[in-house]
């Protein structure tokens, strides 16, 4: 079985990909969408395939 493209080198690197993405603040990877992001208090479902961080304190 073949790999996509886009998958390829990722096992190299994931570990170094993790490091990296964990070190961003929230605000430099949400900045953009936070005027999309309903006011406090709110219901708000999360669906994604990333880490868990960088989050909302």
């Amino acid at each position: 079985m073949t790999r996509p493209a886009s998958t390829a080198g990722y096992g190299e690197t994931a570990a170094d990909l993790i490091l990296t993405y964990e070190h961003l603040r929230f605000e430099d990877v949400q900045g953009m969408l936070v005027h999309l992001h309903p006011q406090a208090p709110a219901d708000v479902l999360d669906i994604g395939a990333a880490a868990a961080a960088p989050q909302r304190p």
